[in-house]
């Protein structure tokens, strides 16, 4: 697994840090289904790119935890009435208030079944 703050983010926290900027919190939370090679490896996002590769659902990002001082962890409940049955999520995305795409995650592919919760986490590391 795979998760890359984006440049964009990145340089927004750079200019927050220098007094220059403001940082804009995570607001939502983004899934898809294109992170994966022709091989079905995880992509290595190069962390120039504005979005997911092929979102499929968006949602208000949950209350991040902390599980270390320099992580906040968003975890998402995909409920069986959010996406279809056979659905191969393998990517993962955190979008900022102001519309920055902020961080990407790929993964091994993870399947609704259609009657179960799945669950994905992202993390953003500082």
């Amino acid at each position: 697994m795979y998760d890359v703050t984006s440049n964009a983010y990145r340089a927004k926290m750079a200019q927050a840090v220098a007094g220059t900027g403001t940082l804009p919190p995570i607001t939502t939370i983004v899934v898809g289904t294109g992170g994966l090679d022709a091989n079905g490896n995880p992509i290595v996002p190069p962390g120039t790119e504005a979005g997911l590769y092929h979102q499929v659902l968006s949602k208000a990002a949950p209350a991040p935890t902390f599980p270390t001082l320099t992580t906040a962890q968003f975890t998402l409940t995909i409920n069986p009435a959010d996406l279809p049955a056979n659905t191969q999520i393998n990517e993962a995305g955190l979008i900022a208030s102001d519309g920055t795409f902020a961080e990407h995650s790929t993964f091994y592919s993870k399947a609704t079944d259609g009657t179960t919760t799945l669950t994905v986490q992202v993390q953003m590391q500082l």
